[in-house]
Parts: structure tokens; C-alpha cells; sequence
């Protein structure tokens, strides 16, 4: 039996299996539900199944626009807390693509919602795009990088990111942007050669786990459980090491709505995006680029396996 046909009894109701007999189509909407969504889950964490070259317009969305309510940060509340799909198994029977998905699954990253059609307004945000803009001709160098600021003057790819988001969150908790010396500001943000530190009694959550739990440095308490709760608590972020992991971050984003301090992946490969970047305009990143061996600016790709992630909460 497949694995969306199991899940698909999984999830019939009581009272749908009447003398014995199933009712087949009660099977057969919840499955194509099941499959539609589980499908969506895997695309947004590993990329498409078959990774395509084809370009798409600045128009198009990957999906149906939101129909749930929503506040005004496009956080829906009933979104699960746990993925539903943590759990399962690999099988001969599925495709490469399927049980490559099913393992990204048991790492558990966060449910996605359809894609997000909004844009970040927040200081988190703006700071984040600054902290970007002062990295540009920064040095290329594997292993380079913490969250706190680059290695000498280098970054390793996937450093970029992890100090970006880490620093921009800890703004959106202090309300102070601190970028390098002599570099851009927005409004509200200062000008300090050593990079700001997460307030003393919050502290960053594990790589592997959901990137915005809040964790007291003085409790092991399970985080609030329900979205509204998590988002209200004060957090840092930090992402994972490896751009591999940090795609499980965030909630996906339709490209046409990428806003400043959205992460942008792309260039998939066995399943795995091998770049990534933080947005700073409409249409423009800046990113570590490997043939350069520079962080630069360029135009955000619109591949058909460009995803983006915002992480980084409206506020």
C-alpha cells in the first residue's frame, strides 16, 4: 500500500466505515487532499522533484492564494504545532524524490502554510537588509563566518545567512540594528564595530529543530504551544550551519512577494539546495557567490526551484 493511501486511512473519520464496507469516497478526498498537501510539504523543503531550467515570470505563484483568516502577518492560527507528517517511514515502493522527502520530514520542520503573499514590514526586516548590504565584497571562504560576523574578512556560504537572521532577530528584541563601522544605516539602527548579543534570557534554539522556538537560559520549559504564543515570546534565531538544514527554516514565500530579510534557496541538487541568500530590494539578493568568490549583489533567480523562506516575523 502506498504511503499517501495510508495516510489517507489515517485521516477518514469515524463512522466512514459502514457493514464492513468502506466508503471509497471519503478514500478517495481525503487521499488527493493528503497527497496535494504532503507533496507541497516535500517541494518546499527539497525542491521539485524534477529540477527544471525552465525561467518563470515575476508574475507567477506557486500557489492558490491564501483562503484561511489570518492577522496581519499572514500567521494563520490553526496551522498545526508539530508536522503531521513526522513519523514516517521510507518504503521501497516510493520514488527517490518521496523517501528523500519522508527524511527531511523526521527532522521535523515546520508545517508550511500556502505560500505567504505578503511583505515583511518590521525592523527585524530592515536590519537584516543592512547587515546584508555591509557584507558585499567580503571574501568567499568554506568554514568562514559566525553568527556573531565573519571570519577575518570571509564568510563561508552558509555563514552569511546564520549571522544575518541571528543579528536581525536580536534587533527585532533590542529595537537596535548594530551593523559594522562605517557601513549604511536604517533609522533606528547604529553604527558599532562589535556585532550585538542575544539579551541574556533568551537564547537560540538547536540547529535541527524549529528555528523560532523561545528557549529561557534558565529553563528547559517546552515552548508556548500554540502560533500566537510563539510569536508574542521574544526569540533569536539561529539557523542551522548547513544551507542543507536551513531550508527546513521559515515559511515559504511566493517569489513575486519577497521582501527585504527573506532567505532566499536555489540551485538544487541531489534533492538539496546549494545556494542561498538574503533578499535586500525587490528582486535583488545579496548571497556568497562561489565563482566571484565574493558576497555580491544579484537579481533573485526565478528558476522553477527558487524557494523562499521568511523567517524573520513582522514587528
Amino acid at each position: 500500500m502506498s504511503i499517501l493511501l495510508k495516510l489517507a486511512f489515517l485521516a477518514i473519520p469515524a463512522g466512514c466505515v459502514l457493514g464492513g464496507v468502506l466508503v471509497l469516497s471519503s478514500i478517495t478526498g481525503v487521499q488527493a487532499n493528503t497527497s496535494a498537501d504532503l507533496v507541497y510539504q516535500c517541494d518546499t523543503v527539497i525542491g521539485p522533484e524534477t529540477t527544471s531550467s525552465t525561467a518563470r515570470t515575476a508574475t507567477t505563484t506557486t500557489t492558490a492564494p491564501r483562503t484561511a483568516s489570518s492577522d496581519d502577518d499572514g500567521v494563520e492560527e490553526d496551522v498545526p504545532t508539530e508536522n503531521p507528517y513526522a513519523g514516517m517511514t521510507t518504503e521501497s515502493e516510493n520514488s527517490a524524490w518521496m523517501n528523500r522527502c519522508i527524511q527531511a520530514m523526521n527532522s521535523a520542520p515546520p508545517y508550511q502554510r500556502p505560500a505567504l503573499q505578503t511583505r515583511t514590514v518590521g525592523f527585524g526586516a530592515a536590519c537584516a537588509r543592512e547587515l546584508a548590504l555591509a557584507q558585499v565584497g567580503v571574501k568567499v571562504q568554506d568554514g568562514a563566518g559566525s553568527p556573531t560576523g565573519p571570519t577575518g574578512d570571509a564568510f563561508g556560504p552558509g555563514a552569511l545567512p546564520r549571522y544575518v537572521i541571528y543579528q536581525a532577530s536580536t534587533a527585532e528584541l533590542t529595537r537596535q540594528c548594530m551593523t559594522p563601522s562605517g557601513a549604511s544605516t536604517t533609522s533606528g539602527t547604529t553604527n558599532g564595530s562589535t556585532a550585538a548579543q542575544a539579551p541574556a534570557q533568551y537564547s537560540a534554539t538547536g540547529p535541527d529543530k524549529s528555528c523560532y522556538q523561545p528557549r529561557s537560559a534558565t529553563t528547559t520549559a517546552d515552548p508556548p504551544p500554540t502560533t500566537s504564543a510563539r510569536r508574542a515570546a521574544p526569540h533569536v534565531v539561529l539557523l542551522p550551519e548547513t544551507i542543507a538544514k536551513q531550508v527546513y527554516c521559515g515559511q515559504r514565500v511566493d517569489v513575486p512577494y519577497a521582501a527585504p530579510g527573506d532567505v532566499v534557496f536555489w540551485k538544487f541538487d541531489d534533492n538539496t539546495p546549494t545556494r542561498v541568500g538574503i533578499v535586500v530590494n525587490t528582486g535583488e539578493l545579496v548571497t556568497a557567490d562561489p565563482v566571484q568568490g565574493r558576497i555580491v549583489r544579484q537579481s533573485i533567480p526565478t528558476d522553477d526551484d527558487t524557494r523562499i523562506k521568511r523567517i524573520l516575523q513582522a514587528r
